[in-house]
């Protein structure tokens, strides 16, 4: 049960507390690009991690690629939604609409 959880927290949890952190601090429309890398590169100290200390490391041995790139992409994508999403909520997220303008209105 313990380990279930532990997986959800990393998965679910984690990547999506750090888009929205990551939307708060930034800001600006490269905040879901930070947060997805940087998701993805703390996923992939992970594996790293997990690869040499996990006590079923010779069962699991060479697994971490596999699991990087379908996990990875995941916590990364789910980062980026964050996010993005924080930034929506923000009013900051950028309008790339045609029939917005940011001028008064023509008389």
């Amino acid at each position: 049960m313990t380990e279930q959880v532990l997986s959800a927290v990393l998965n679910f949890v984690v990547p999506a507390c750090g888009g929205i952190m990551f939307a708060l601090c930034i800001r600006n429309r490269r905040a879901p690009i930070v947060a997805a890398v940087l998701a993805w590169f703390a996923y992939l100290a992970f594996n790293l991690y997990d690869e040499g200390h996990s006590p079923d490391s010779e069962l699991m041995r060479g697994t971490w690629p596999f699991f990087q790139l379908t996990g990875g992409t995941f916590v990364a994508l789910l980062a980026a939604a964050c996010a993005a999403g924080t930034l929506k909520v923000l009013g900051k997220a950028p309008n790339y609409s045609s029939k917005r303008k940011d001028g008064p209105p023509a008389a």
